[in-house]
C-alpha cells in the first residue's frame, strides 16, 4: 500500500503569491517525482501552480493575490487534520509551524528542506534566522543542497549530523534544448537584484566596452526596496550606456530558457550561494558560467573544464576570466558541452529522484 505524504510549498509572507521562484519550482517538481511511490497531497499560494490534480498528487491552492501565513496555515490544517498522512514535508522556514503542528497532532516525521543560506552564512534578519534554526531543531530530518551549508546548520544548531541529509538541487531537462542552440554575443546574468548577488561588480562589468559583446540582466520579480533600488540602477545604465545594455524582468520559465540558450556566456558573482540554481539551468543549455567559488558553486563548476570558478571578490581575475571566454569560441563550445553533460550525469531530475525516493521511503514508515 502506498505511504500518504504531506507537502507545503513556500510561501514568502506579504508578498505576490507567485514569488515562489526556485524553492517553489523544486518542490513541486520533487512532489512529481514522489507521486509513483507515494500519495501526495501538494499545498500551494502559487496561482501558477493549476487546481488540476495527477494521478496520485492532489493539489490543494489557497487562492491569494499576497501570501499570508496565517490564513495559508488555517487552510491547510483545515484540510489536513482528517487525512491519513504518513509524513509531512516543508519546504522553506515560513511553514514550519503548521508542518511541526501536523507532525505532532498526527505522530509522523517532519522532514523540513533548507534551501536559503542568509541564517547560516550572513545571518541579518534576526525573525528569519530564528526561524531558520528552529525548523533544523525541531525537524526530524533536514534536506540541505551542498557540504558547505551542512556544515554551517551542524555547526550554529549543534544538531545531530545524522538528521542532516544532503540531497542536490534538481532540474527537469525536458524543459530545456537536446543540442546546443545558435548563440549570440551576449554575457547574461540571471537572479534577483540584491547586493550578495554582487550587482554592484556586475554594473562596473557592464560599463567596460567588451567590444561587440552585449550585457543582459533578467531579475524576477521586484518587492523589496533593495531589489527595487538595485532595478533602477540597472535602468538608468541602460539608458545612459551607448553599449547595448538590456534588462528583462519577470520572464515566463519558456522565455528565460530562451535566454539561457542564446546566451554565450552567464556569469555569477555572488558572495552567497547555498546552490546556484541558476548555474545548472545555464549549464543545461550549453552555456558555460564563471562563479565566485562559494557554497554549492564549487559543486557544480569544475574550474577549466565546464566553466571558471574564481575565488571570492578576486574581481580582477574573474574579468580575466570572462575576456578568456570573450576571446576564445572553441573553449566556450567545449566548456558548454562539459556543462550540459555535468548536467545530465548529476544534476537532472531522473539522475536524482530515485535517491529522493529512496531516502523518503527510508524515513516513512
Amino acid at each position: 500500500m502506498q505511504k500518504n505524504l504531506c507537502m507545503i510549498g513556500t510561501q514568502f509572507i506579504g508578498v505576490p503569491a507567485d514569488t515562489g521562484g526556485a524553492i517553489e519550482y523544486l518542490s513541486f517538481k520533487l512532489a512529481q517525482g514522489l507521486k509513483k511511490d507515494f500519495n501526495i497531497t501538494y499545498f500551494s499560494v502559487n496561482p501558477k501552480i493549476k487546481f488540476n490534480s495527477e494521478k496520485n498528487l492532489v493539489i490543494e491552492r489557497f487562492p491569494a493575490k499576497k501570501t499570508n501565513g496565517f490564513f495559508f496555515s488555517l487552510f491547510i490544517l483545515r484540510k489536513a487534520l482528517f487525512r491519513k498522512f504518513d509524513g509531512v514535508y516543508v519546504s522553506g522556514c515560513s511553514m514550519i509551524f503548521i508542518g511541526l503542528l501536523i507532525s505532532k497532532i498526527k505522530g509522523i516525521p517532519l522532514i523540513y528542506h533548507e534551501f536559503n543560506h542568509n541564517p547560516w552564512l550572513k545571518p541579518n534578519n534576526k525573525l528569519y534566522d530564528f526561524l531558520a534554526k528552529f525548523s533544523v531543531i525541531q525537524s526530524d530530518y533536514v534536506l540541505i543542497a551542498s557540504d558547505l551549508i551542512k556544515q554551517k546548520v551542524i555547526e550554529i544548531t549543534e544538531v545531530n549530523s545524522k538528521k542532516i541529509i544532503k540531497k542536490t538541487n534538481f532540474i527537469s531537462l525536458n524543459e530545456f534544448p537536446v543540442k546546443p542552440e545558435k548563440k549570440e554575443n551576449k554575457i547574461l546574468f540571471v537572479g534577483r537584484a540584491v547586493k550578495h548577488k554582487g550587482i554592484d561588480f556586475l554594473i562596473k562589468l557592464a560599463e567596460k566596452d567588451f567590444i561587440g559583446w552585449n550585457f543582459e540582466f533578467i531579475f524576477p520579480k521586484t518587492f523589496s526596496e533593495e531589489e527595487k533600488n538595485y532595478s533602477d540602477k540597472i535602468q538608468k545604465l541602460v539608458k545612459s550606456s551607448k553599449r547595448k545594455i538590456t534588462l528583462k524582468q519577470n520572464l515566463s520559465r519558456k522565455d528565460l530558457i530562451k535566454e539561457f540558450s542564446s546566451a554565450s556566456i552567464l556569469i555569477l558573482p555572488s558572495s552567497m550561494e547555498s546552490f546556484g540554481l541558476v548555474l545548472i539551468e545555464a549549464m543545461a543549455c550549453f552555456t558555460p558560467c564563471i562563479a565566485f567559488s562559494v557554497g554549492g558553486t564549487k559543486e557544480i563548476i569544475k574550474d577549466n573544464q565546464n566553466g571558471f570558478l574564481v575565488e571570492l571578490n578576486n574581481q580582477r581575475l574573474f574579468e580575466e576570466r570572462l575576456t578568456e571566454l570573450i576571446k576564445n569560441e572553441k573553449k566556450r563550445i567545449s566548456f558548454g558541452l562539459n556543462a550540459r553533460k555535468t548536467i545530465e550525469e548529476k544534476f537532472s531530475f531522473n539522475a536524482v529522484i530515485k535517491e529522493y525516493t529512496a531516502f523518503f521511503n527510508k524515513v516513512i514508515k
